[in-house]
């Protein structure tokens, strides 16, 4: 009977990939709800959020702040 064995060891930077898009994209959620509450005006569309979100400096605001959670993640789970 064969039986197919897990891999013993992760991949370190598919986790770390893995782990910093889930941040951004925790980001980029928690700035589109903030858009939608606090938003100005009636009928505003998803398309005009989008322009104020998807901006250069809130896409590295997020890539740093991934790149930070990752290392406080990676630190948390070393056993002492």
């Amino acid at each position: 009977m064969a039986t197919n064995p897990k891999p013993a060891i992760r991949v370190p930077i598919l986790t770390a990939a893995a782990e910093v898009c889930l941040i951004v994209f925790l980001l980029y959620a928690v700035l589109l709800m903030a858009e939608f509450s606090c938003g100005n005006g009636e009928g505003k569309s998803l398309g005009m959020a989008g322009q104020k979100l998807f901006t250069l400096a809130n896409f590295e605001i997020a890539v740093i702040s991934g790149i930070i959670g990752c290392f406080v993640i990676e630190y948390l789970r070393r056993p002492d």
